[in-house]
């Protein structure tokens, strides 16, 4: 949850802003771990905007937040004052929503904020690695750079989620219409036909009569059909807003035949590229492993990194730290020690990186080439058994009389 602050920083100089934490104690300890000395903490109470609601809708999308790192990069090369710049980028976007951020991080700016604690007052916005990297160059001095890596990351992420999103899209259209058609036999042909064929003495056949059965079911109980998969959705979604529900479900996930190691390579993926950006921005091994858990949205890999950052702590290395749980992938891993024996631990990520994520591509391809033809039998079987359930009968009774 929120909480907005007040802070005396290190040269004396008073900052305000937000931080995001569950407790009133971790917003105070992550506030004094940026070397703040907190005058006021208060929680904020304030309803969500919509687009924090809606953040897949109504929020920055991916693509805006590639062309802010790249734009704000430009201005800064180029001499333009910060707060400046953030004015020149606010008023020439056509994008409300990022429109309505920039306008808070100009203000947080204004005030005497860091652009990093400016972005990370209006979260969920700009993400937490986005965040964390600005604080690292304006850290480092080299904020310019730090922001030309962001955008090319973030265009590589955008690049890939349209294409494993596109890969998805023939099969789903397939299931609709397949829906669809069932929906319709179902719930329009069949029912006025029932009295029909119930009015003639002619033995309907068991396509027919499983097809009746099934729609005559289906009305008797729609009800409490529709109100157990409330509950059910209701039951799962209270279930999965808990950590343990979260974590179990994501390790189930993790242990499937297939799609199992699809998700898995898509995390080592991400978190390889993400660490090779890290890296390069100056971040040490330790801190990166900890700032890659924060960033992950699976608990199962959030905890084998904040493992792996125990033992680097204790003196281990990074592919000794990585060896155990789900992220010891073998050829991961020695690409990883390479690494870190050659010195080039940057690049070496940033190559494996590229062939997880070509991995990925090319699996979910595969999974599509045979799930298309597998659909296209079953939507066939589908409609041609309601076809029959429909065709038989008539013809049956059409010899009936005469």
């Amino acid at each position: 949850m929120p909480y907005r602050y007040l802070a005396a920083a290190a040269d004396g100089r008073l900052v305000q802003g937000t931080v995001e934490a569950p407790r009133e104690q971790e917003a105070q300890a992550a506030l004094a771990q940026a070397g703040y000395t907190v005058v006021s903490l208060r929680r904020v109470l304030a309803l969500p905007r919509w687009d924090q609601v809606f953040p897949s809708l109504l929020g920055v999308k991916p693509g805006d937040l590639v062309a802010f790192c790249r734009h704000l990069a430009l201005l800064l090369e180029a001499g333009t004052p910060l707060l400046h710049a953030l004015h020149l980028l606010h008023d020439h976007s056509r994008k409300a929503s990022l429109r309505a951020a920039l306008a808070g991080v100009a203000a947080a700016v204004e005030q005497g904020n860091t652009l990093a604690h400016a972005l990370e007052s209006e979260a969920p916005a700009f993400p937490h690695l986005l965040v964390r990297l600005v604080q690292v160059g304006e850290r480092t001095g080299d904020l310019e750079g730090v922001l030309r890596q962001l955008a090319s990351y973030l265009e590589g992420e955008q690049r890939l989620a349209k294409k494993l999103g596109g890969a998805l899209v023939y099969p789903a259209i397939v299931l609709a219409l397949a829906a669809g058609v069932v929906g319709l036999m179902v719930t329009v042909v069949l029912p006025p036909l029932q009295g029909l064929f119930e009015s003639f003495a002619v033995e309907l056949p068991l396509t027919t009569r499983l097809a009746l059965g099934t729609t005559g079911w289906l009305a008797d109980n729609l009800a409490a059909l529709g109100l157990a998969g409330v509950t059910a959705a209701l039951v799962a979604g209270v279930y999965l807003r808990r950590e343990d529900g979260r974590r179990r479900a994501q390790a189930l996930l993790l242990r499937l035949p297939v799609l199992g190691s699809l998700v898995l390579d898509r995390h080592l993926g991400r978190s390889a590229r993400m660490a090779a950006l890290l890296l390069r921005a100056g971040v040490p091994i330790q801190e990166m492993l900890e700032q890659l858990a924060q960033a992950s949205g699976n608990l199962v890999i959030r905890d084998a990194l904040l493992a792996a950052r125990r033992q680097v702590l204790g003196g281990a290395r990074l592919g000794e730290g990585l060896a155990q749980g789900p992220l010891a992938a073998p050829l991961f891993l020695q690409l990883v020690q390479v690494g870190e024996e050659t010195g080039t631990l940057d690049r070496t990520l940033e190559a494996a990186a590229s062939f997880y994520e070509q991995l990925v591509e090319d699996r979910l391809g595969q999974m599509v080439s045979l799930l298309e033809p597998a659909l296209t039998l079953l939507v066939g079987g589908v409609v041609a058994f309601l076809a029959l359930s429909v065709v038989t009968p008539i013809v049956s009774i059409t010899g009936a009389i005469q």
